[in-house]
């Protein structure tokens, strides 16, 4: 039996990360999982969280009333996006008085949020809904001769009372058991949960520069092949910005940073720029590819 859930996109992901987007599609097909396209979603409000809690909350609150007309829950590809919903229906879920102020404003729009689903993010709807053994019986091609660094973004872990990877966010499982279930030899190393830094950005870049360059040098000092990421934001920060760190720091890391989607991808043996546009990421990946025999 197939699993269905709506897709919120968000607006980083099919801007800036058009092989997350492609790759996950893909992936998710594979694995008989219907992603259902919403039209009418739109921003998950995270940027107004800061200067406008009931715009936040409202902004999220249209997008899940979509999400419960279909009847279906949702799937985001970016964990900032599924961890802002999961705040918001976990706090109009929960308050019944702040509901109902929301819900004042969401009759302007002939909505009304009732609380019927869930939000999940792509890798913990794939390692809890899926299951391993599912995900493990569409792997055709091993990736043991890879080690893969995997690196847990902050808003897939906290808060930890989310419905999101539901483990404990100083000791988390998943991606590694994803990286493990390719054949890929999953990596521990210094300082594995720090931050990439990304949520600085819109103050200044210094800082989470160096919070990415002492994490690559770590992942590079500890053997491995490439990175596996599965947010936007912190690919922006490993692959992106990889080079501009590199320079600064007078080190060529040459670390391929996957989407664990493209990860998995290439175990299931889809094509590489096809199927998982390995080709748009900013570290090359031949070599990678090269090692793999592909």
């Amino acid at each position: 039996m197939s699993l269905e859930y709506s897709l919120f996109l968000g607006c980083t992901t099919p801007v800036r990360c058009m092989n997350y987007e492609v790759s996950a599609r893909n992936v998710c097909r594979a694995l008989d999982i219907n992603l259902i396209e919403i039209d009418d979603f739109s921003c998950c409000g995270y940027p107004t969280k800061m200067v406008d809690k009931l715009a936040y909350t409202a902004l999220g609150a249209k997008n899940l009333c979509l999400a419960e007309q279909q009847g279906k829950d949702v799937v985001a590809f970016c964990p900032s996006c599924s961890a802002t919903l999961q705040k918001t229906n976990q706090l109009l879920k929960e308050d019944v008085e702040y509901r109902n102020k929301v819900n004042e404003i969401l009759k302007e729009v002939d909505m009304e949020f009732k609380g019927t689903i869930t939000v999940k993010h792509i890798s913990a709807a794939l390692y809890n809904d899926l299951g391993i053994d599912k995900i493990k019986s569409k792997v055709n091609q091993s990736l043991d001769k890879l080690v893969v660094a995997p690196h847990y973004s902050c808003h897939s872990l906290r808060p930890s009372t989310l419905d999101g990877f539901s483990e404990n966010p100083m000791h988390p499982v998943i991606m590694d058991q994803l990286i493990g279930l390719t054949g890929a030899k999953p990596l521990d190393y210094e300082n594995k949960l720090q931050c990439c830094g990304a949520g600085l950005l819109f103050i200044e870049e210094n800082t989470p520069a160096d919070m990415t360059g002492e994490k690559l040098l770590n992942v590079r000092n500890a053997g491995a092949d490439a990175i596996t990421v599965d947010c936007p934001f912190c690919n922006i920060m490993y692959d992106e910005y990889q080079g501009t760190i590199g320079k600064q720091r007078q080190i060529e890391f040459n670390l391929p940073v996957l989407f664990i989607t493209q990860l998995l991808g290439l175990a299931f043996k889809m094509d590489p720029k096809k199927e998982l546009l390995l080709q748009k990421n900013q570290v090359k990946t031949k070599k990678l590819l090269k090692k793999l025999q592909l």
